[in-house]
């Protein structure tokens, strides 16, 4: 499913090119051998593309780890037949990590109760023509806008067992 070349100039700048999940929402980030559960959202991603895609994402960890951040500059919806144009898809998502970090590229839907985690993400993504605004005549666009933010929550509580929440909003824009 990828295939990304990962440069790590440091834990506070990385840099991959190729194939790959692009860094929007955090359930489209969560790795799928790790899910919270097997019932995954058909809207909490980006519309027209599928969970990955080509481009080139910068990111890093900062603050201890407590910090993270994407830019990412991906192919995005690039078919003349069903968009006016190929623009790039851009996106920047941030998250805060309050307990222990999240410190790789993608997250885990459950940590099994190895680790307290709260982190806060929130992202902003764009891709200008990304559909006609009269699909019947092949005429005119639309750009793309959305944004998001989320929350998780895992706590593991000796001799009780491990609670897990997560929780997002995305507001999707396309004029």
């Amino acid at each position: 499913l990828d295939a990304a070349l990962r440069f790590k100039v440091s834990d506070q700048l990385n840099v991959w090119a190729g194939k790959f999940k692009y860094g929007f929402t955090r359930e489209n980030l969560e790795a799928c051998e790790t899910p919270l559960s097997l019932d995954r959202s058909l809207f909490v991603r980006a519309p027209y593309v599928t969970t990955r895609d080509l481009g080139v994402s910068v990111w890093g960890n900062l603050l201890n780890d407590m910090v993270q951040y994407r830019l990412d500059a991906m192919n995005g919806r690039n078919d003349a037949v069903s968009s006016p144009e190929a623009q790039p898809r851009i996106s920047a998502r941030v998250h805060l990590s309050l307990l222990d970090p999240e410190k790789a590229y993608g997250y885990k839907g459950s940590y099994l109760g190895q680790k307290k985690v709260l982190t806060v993400g929130a992202a902003y993504q764009y891709e200008a023509a990304v559909a006609f605004s009269d699909t019947t005549n092949a005429t005119g666009s639309v750009d793309y806008k959305a944004w998001t933010v989320d929350a998780y929550l895992e706590y593991p509580i000796a001799g009780v067992g491990t609670f897990t929440a997560s929780g997002a909003y995305v507001n999707y824009d396309l004029g």
